[in-house]
């Protein structure tokens, strides 16, 4: 639908997907990390093997790749984004409520 496609165009440009491996990274990290540079992890906290996934907002991107390394990361990786598709759509949602009237 052409809703999703604007709408996951739209969201994509708010965030670069940040990569990253590191035994140290908990709850409370994450925290830090979304307070302090508005970053989601879209895929839940890291993976067994440490390897963590975070979507930023590409003004805080050095603060953050920082921030990782200070506390454990050896490298810490970059790339844009060309749609975040998400379950809610509030594209369709407005048209929904609007068509209801």
């Amino acid at each position: 639908m052409i809703l999703d496609h604007i709408a996951a165009r739209a969201r994509a440009s708010k965030y670069r997907e940040v990569r990253t491996r590191f035994a140290g990274c908990n709850d409370a990290l994450l925290s830090e990390a979304h307070q302090r540079f508005g970053v989601v992890a879209p895929f839940g906290g890291p993976t067994s093997s440490g390897m963590l996934t975070l979507h930023c907002p590409p003004g805080k991107l050095y603060a953050l790749g920082s921030f990782l390394r200070e506390h454990g990361a050896e490298t810490v990786s970059v790339v844009s984004l060309d749609y975040v598709f998400d379950r809610e759509n509030p594209l369709f949602a407005k048209l929904e409520a609007f068509l209801r009237q």
